[in-house]
């Protein structure tokens, strides 16, 4: 009995070593899994090149441009306007009978040349009466003329030499017939103008630019039926600030050279300033300036256009890349090797450059800021280093 209790205390203990040996069986595999993957990272590690921070100044480019005398130009967007309409509006009223195959929107027109013809019958049939009344009218006339000499020379058979009087030799009488015919000219003279009227043409080239004429549609006198502009009215209207206008003054009279800047293809024309408006806008407070066209050349109103105005020429002007001076009138220069901020004294900017007055640019403007430039900025130089270069322009390069 106490062999069997003996047996059944020791079973535990077998049991438990068996479960320590598996415990420690895992934790060596473990120890030797982080000592084999701490070997491979360090053989990986030792095939990687390590980084190295660099902390060399960033590399610049400079230039250095030579001051010279300069022509001013004020290069400016504008539009294309023409500075009147004109309606189309018959100055006789009646049925169309006809109407010119161009005249239609967008349609082009010579001067005096029959854009639309109203029916003339009417006009016709009134023009033949007043004809009738001006022969009616000389014939009165002629015959108090007959009777007033016929009276006259009664007078003399029994007055002698005596004065006539006015009513013996029918004065008054003769007075009243010559105004009647007067009268009947004026009134056959407007009879023909109105008939030449049902032909309606413009004194001027132009362009139509909207209309409701038609064929067999009755129009009435003096009401609108369209819009056209003359060809000489087209003008380029270009907004300034003050400042551009007073380098410029004075601006009335000065060349200029157009380009076209919408429809096909690239037009340029040469244009003259003819006049500024007497005030500024009352939002943008630029101020209005029209440069009168070449008629030779085909515009149309509402083109976007760029406007090149010669200037003077002024002295000591240097000429810089546009995208070396910020929008605040800024650019950075190289003093002792390191970046400063200076302001430049902007004549005039352009796209492509910007004409300042002559500075101080120390040992040169620099061409392309480095990242994070900032004032006092440590940069090598890149004509200092081997295979740099230096970019330079004298004032003649231009």
């Amino acid at each position: 009995m106490s062999g069997k209790a003996s047996a059944e205390k020791r079973k535990p203990f077998f049991l438990s070593a068996f479960l320590g040996s598996i415990q420690l069986g895992l934790v060596a595999s473990v120890l030797i899994g982080a000592l084999v993957l701490n070997r491979f990272l360090a053989i990986s590690g030792e095939k990687t090149a390590p980084v190295v921070n660099s902390t060399r100044p960033p590399l610049v480019e400079i230039i250095q441009p030579d001051a010279g005398a300069e022509q001013v130009a004020i290069v400016e967007t504008g539009v294309i306007e023409a500075r009147t309409e004109v309606a189309i509006a018959p100055e006789v009223g009646g049925r169309v009978i006809s109407v010119a195959s161009d005249f239609a929107a967008g349609g082009a027109f010579k001067a005096g040349e029959i854009l639309f013809e109203i029916n003339p019958a009417d006009y016709q049939l009134q023009v033949q009466q007043a004809q009738a009344e001006v022969n009616t009218a000389k014939s009165a006339l002629s015959l108090e003329e007959a009777e007033a000499a016929s009276a006259v020379r009664e007078w003399r058979l029994i007055n002698g030499d005596e004065p006539v009087p006015p009513l013996v030799a029918r004065e008054p009488q003769m007075a009243q017939a010559r105004a009647g015919v007067e009268t009947a000219e004026a009134r056959f003279a407007a009879a023909k103008l109105d008939l030449s009227r049902t032909s309606f043409s413009l004194p001027f080239n132009g362009r139509v630019l909207s209309t409701t004429i038609e064929s067999g549609l009755a129009v009435n006198p003096n009401q609108s039926y369209g819009t056209v502009y003359a060809d000489a009215s087209v003008e380029a209207v270009v907004s300034l600030p003050p400042e551009d206008i007073a380098l410029l003054n004075p601006i009335v009279g000065r060349d200029g050279v157009i380009t076209v800047l919408s429809g096909p293809g690239e037009q340029v024309i040469d244009a003259k300033v003819i006049r500024i408006e007497s005030a500024l806008d009352d939002h943008s407070r630029l101020a209005s300036i029209i440069l009168g066209l070449d008629q030779s050349a085909d515009i149309i109103p509402g083109a976007f256009i760029e406007a090149r105005l010669l200037g003077p020429t002024l002295d000591a002007l240097v000429r810089l890349p546009a995208e070396t001076v910020s929008p605040t009138g800024m650019v950075w220069v190289i003093e002792n090797n390191a970046l400063q901020y200076r302001p430049v004294s902007i004549v005039s900017r352009s796209d492509e450059f910007v004409l300042a007055h002559a500075f101080d640019m120390a040992d040169g403007v620099v061409a392309v800021p480095p990242a994070g430039a900032r004032q006092g900025l440590e940069v090598r130089l890149a004509e200092e280093e081997p295979g740099g270069s230096l970019a330079t322009a004298a004032a003649g390069e231009r």
